[in-house]
């Protein structure tokens, strides 16, 4: 499919401060610190070695062994299970466990302790010498509908991982949440490995009852995003949803034309299906000669609908006037505000905010 953030070039009708908060935030859950040394060792006997990290210094890989985490990232929940995607990029709906977290009890009882839906899982590991640069991951936060969570499974005093301007010092089985819409860094100075378990999760109303009790109250009045389940429907039940409209030039990044769509039922997923013979590049799928299937649509309410893939907050939403559908919104909440280059001009202490867009199609 073609990636969800490349479909839509959208036209911003209104924009939102959701508010800064703290850098960082320990929630009220603990995980014993012999446990995770001992999944660990699990997983280094079962030779799960993962994926080079695409953030750490390419040298810092040449001094990393294979026998240990290293300077890897081991995906615990991927899309399809999938143990050699090692981006935090997968579908909600489609992330199941891989191999390396059926090798570990202790790992997957943490995980499923955790009152959230799991979109990846994974074990950042960083060696001694190595360093993650800065950077900034602009689509996160409570906005977008998905949190980072992290884990120390194995850490030493010499980290000096940076959220904004203060230093973090999280220790062993403590549970996190970060901003980390601002910048953010980690070098490992000390002479052990370092090892993090990283959750991107949906939020959930028992997810905010871990954070403390002040801070959730300014969250939702700032505003959240909650996690909505999709909806088990089959094809009979799911045919409601169909329907045909036009897409307008540029709504498909490349495509400088208006293009004739529907919302198709194929199984137990609607299918935006486009007029138009798209490259196979950007993840089209040919549907006919001249038909593109471009993405994956599943409901979420009676008149909602999510794209498989996308943040939590990018949804579809059908309009009514006089009890028949009359369009679709195409709702983003979670545009950054800045692009690449904007970012620069950003202090290290101050987040990516995002605003909301929406596109209506009137349905034919």
């Amino acid at each position: 499919m073609l990636h969800v953030r490349a479909l839509v070039d959208l036209l911003a009708t209104r924009s939102e401060r959701w508010g800064a908060g703290p850098a960082a935030i320990r929630l009220r859950a603990t995980f014993a610190p012999g446990e995770l040394a001992e999944a660990y060792r699990e997983l280094v006997t079962a030779g799960s070695s993962g994926r080079p990290h695409r953030y750490v210094d390419p040298r810092a890989l040449e001094q990393s062994e294979a026998t240990t985490l290293g300077t890897r990232v081991v995906s615990l929940i991927h899309e399809d299970g999938n143990a050699d995607d090692s981006t935090s990029w997968a579908s909600f709906e489609r992330s199941r466990p891989t191999p390396a977290l059926d090798s570990s009890p202790v790992l997957r009882k943490l995980i499923d302790s955790i009152p959230a839906p799991i979109r990846t899982a994974r074990l950042l590991g960083l060696q001694p010498g190595a360093c993650i640069e800065p950077h900034r991951d602009a689509g996160s936060g409570f906005a977008a509908g998905i949190l980072r969570l992290h884990v120390p499974v194995v850490t030493n005093d010499g980290v000096e991982f940076w959220v904004g301007s203060e230093r973090q010092k999280w220790q062993t089985g403590e549970l996190w949440y970060a901003d980390f819409r601002r910048l953010h860094s980690v070098a490992n100075r000390g002479t052990q490995l370092r090892v993090h378990l990283v959750l991107d999760v949906g939020i959930t109303p028992e997810l905010m009852q871990l954070f403390p009790e002040r801070f959730a109250q300014e969250q939702t009045a700032r505003g959240i995003f909650y996690y909505r389940w999709p909806l088990s429907l089959q094809a009979p039940t799911l045919s409601r949803y169909e329907s045909r409209f036009l897409l307008p030039a540029g709504f498909i990044r490349g495509v400088d034309r208006e293009l004739e769509a529907a919302l198709e039922v194929d199984g137990a997923v609607l299918r935006l299906v486009v007029s138009a013979e798209l490259p196979v590049e950007l993840g089209a799928q040919r549907v006919s000669a001249s038909r593109s299937a471009v993405a994956d649509l599943v409901p979420t309410g009676p008149e909602t609908l999510a794209v498989l893939g996308a943040q939590p907050a990018y949804t579809w939403e059908y309009e009514s006037r006089g009890g028949a559908r009359s369009a679709l919104w195409v709702v983003n909440r979670c545009v950054a505000t800045a692009d690449y280059r904007g970012l620069e001009t950003l202090s290290p202490d101050q987040p990516v905010e995002h605003r909301e867009e929406r596109i209506r199609l009137a349905l034919r």
